[in-house]
């Protein structure tokens, strides 16, 4: 799962509640005392899911971990060489109520996960240091953790056992607090489908494999599931899929990774052969019409649209590749167009410089959908209007040149767009006070601004603002919050 950064880092505050997804754990001992786990990575779709491979190194033990974008971002999961694993599931908000004697650990909690991969080998260690520290934004999250001696366990905010069955699964609800979200699917589908195939079966590569299978996600937002992979920690083999293809699978080991080296690699690019990785590449490389003559070469119809849902989700949504924009606009002739369409539609044309025709979409979106709050947004935001209740102004007078100027994160919807007021690149947000971080993506390009201070953060440079308190906006804002209870 897609863990979040500090909600006051990087605008994140602005996208944290937006598609939120559940990925599908599970992990399992068979009858010989092999230990298996896995995962289904459920999230938008995107080709930018990084291996990252760190080997043993003065004693410490080596490990790979998984990433968004970018190595240095927050790990999503990863296991060691010991046979150690750990992932993460959302679940709803549940008060952390042992943080008031915990102290965070030093260097923040990468740091906290970096050091439990180089040195610990069993849940109860993980769980012994859990004690002792806190770990960020844990109270919306599941950290569900496998290791080879065959401890399978859950941490949530307030509590955290160890199974005594020899199977556990995890999704989105609090598995703690079963009383706190979805215990019987009604909601959630994966979770009672993983437990029973589980509970009834031998575990296997072939069980692991149908219960991914079985419980991965597709919805035409572009959410679904991106890559699955199974574990066995106790001989360190791994194999992977990609992109809802369980037909071909890409096997190798924990050793045969860290042979390797330190390095990165797209999951994505040990599917060359994939159609849609194929198409994505040209795409990458300005071909568009090879990447959509690829696309078209796929017979089954259904298995077609799905994979160019997932395809334009990966170029527009999280990578804002506005010149795979014919790649997009073939798509829409074949489906018909739901609410995120006309916006994403919308978003893709003013980003390439055609603002009318941007307005315009919105305007035909609205005939079909008048109440949908994000068109109307998203349309007094191109005419320069923002909502009352965004306090904070931004004004950029640098890349007076630019088609489009975004705020840099790990996907790009309306939201995250500056739009041109004169010579200026202008939006509002409702950012409280506290001291943010951000970079601007400008033309593809990720860039600071010579307008704002310049700081170094994760070992990158990004411009720094600090908001300080002001009386008359937390008055305002008391009375928005008071309008819209009694509304």
């Amino acid at each position: 799962m897609r863990i979040l950064k500090n909600s006051m880092i990087l605008f994140s505050f602005l996208f944290a509640t937006t598609n939120i997804v559940a990925c599908t754990i599970i992990s399992a001992k068979d009858k010989k005392g092999q230990v298996w786990t896995g995962n289904n990575e459920d999230n938008l779709f995107t080709f930018k899911n990084l291996i990252n491979i760190v080997p043993a190194n003065n004693g410490e033990l080596g490990y790979v971990y998984f990433t968004y974008n970018d190595p240095k971002q927050g790990m999503q999961g990863g296991v060691n060489e010991a046979g150690l694993f750990f992932d993460f599931n959302w679940v709803p908000f549940t008060k952390n109520t042992t943080n008031e004697n915990k102290e965070y650990y030093p260097g923040g909690h990468v740091k906290m996960f970096e050091y439990i991969m180089q040195h610990f080998t069993s849940v109860q260690e993980v769980m012994a240091l859990y004690k002792k520290y806190k770990i960020p934004g844990i109270e919306n999250s599941q950290l569900h953790l496998a290791d080879r001696h065959g401890n399978l366990a859950i941490i949530v905010a307030d509590s955290m056992w160890i199974t005594k069955d020899n199977y556990l699964a995890s999704t989105n609800y609090n598995a703690c607090h079963p009383d706190i979200g979805d215990e019987d699917g009604e909601k959630c589908f994966r979770m009672p489908i993983a437990q029973r195939m589980l509970k009834n079966n031998e575990p296997s590569f072939e069980l692991f494999t149908q219960i991914c299978d079985s419980t991965h996600q597709f919805y035409s937002s572009g959410v679904s599931t991106i890559y699955s992979n199974i574990h066995n920690l106790t001989t360190g083999e791994i194999w992977f899929y990609f992109g809802l293809d369980y037909k071909n699978t890409y096997k190798t080991s924990i050793q045969e990774l860290l042979n390797k080296g330190r390095t990165s690699m797209y999951i994505c690019d040990l599917f060359s052969d994939n159609i849609m990785v194929k198409a994505h590449t040209a795409a990458e490389k300005k071909a568009t019409a090879t990447s959509i003559e690829l696309m078209e070469s796929i017979k089954d119809s259904t298995q077609r649209l799905t994979w160019m849902r997932l395809l334009v989700t990966g170029l527009i949504d999280m990578e804002a590749n506005f010149d795979s924009y014919p790649v997009f606009e073939h798509f829409l002739k074949q489906i018909k167009w739901e609410r995120k369409d006309y916006s994403i539609n919308s978003f893709a044309l003013y980003c390439r410089g055609e603002k009318e025709m941007a307005i315009a979409c919105l305007d035909e979106g609205l005939k079909s959908f008048p109440k949908e709050q994000e068109m109307i947004l998203f349309k007094n935001k191109l005419n320069g209007k923002f909502p009352s209740n965004n306090f904070y102004r931004l004004e950029v007078d640098d890349f007076q040149d630019a088609k489009f100027v975004l705020i840099d994160y790990s996907y790009y919807q309306y939201e995250n767009l500056l739009v041109k007021v004169g010579d200026k690149w202008v939006s509002e947000f409702p950012m409280e006070p506290d001291e943010y971080f951000f970079r601007f993506n400008v033309d593809g390009k990720l860039v600071t601004s010579t307008e704002f201070e310049v700081a170094n953060y994760d070992d990158s440079p990004h411009n720094r603002i600090v908001i300080k308190k002001n009386f008359f906006r937390d008055f305002t804002s008391y009375v928005f919050r008071h309008n819209r209870r009694v509304k």
